[in-house]
């Protein structure tokens, strides 16, 4: 993974909550209540800059977010096609199904790289 990429995960939707709290200026949140913060769900993110050197936030599923998850930790792809083997069905099938596709998102947005 590029260093300018970070994976969250919270069990509060945060991209959410930040939309709504940019949406207005400091002074409205003095007297105002602040925009309910959803606890519905585990989500999970990618911060990243973009080429324009701007930051982003993509919300990825659980199943690609282990996966990118492993490939921090300095993982091959095989590596990591010999762990998705050993993985629970669901996670298993969403990544056989979405994999190619995963792959060409994450080298497209610069997230994996490959090392030379």
């Amino acid at each position: 993974m590029q260093p300018f990429a970070t994976l969250l995960d919270f069990r509060y939707d945060m991209d959410t909550f930040r939309k709504e709290m940019i949406k207005e200026d400091v002074e409205y949140w003095m007297n105002h209540d602040f925009p309910k913060l959803l606890q519905d769900r585990q989500h999970h993110f990618v911060i990243y800059r973009n080429i324009h050197n701007q930051l982003n936030c993509e919300e990825i599923s659980s199943s690609a977010y282990k996966l990118l998850n492993f490939f921090c930790r300095g993982s091959t792809i095989h590596e990591a096609c010999e762990w998705l083997e050993g993985q629970d069905e669901l996670l298993y099938n969403e990544a056989s199904k979405n994999l190619h596709i995963w792959f060409q998102e994450w080298i497209f947005r610069q997230w994996l790289y490959l090392d030379e």
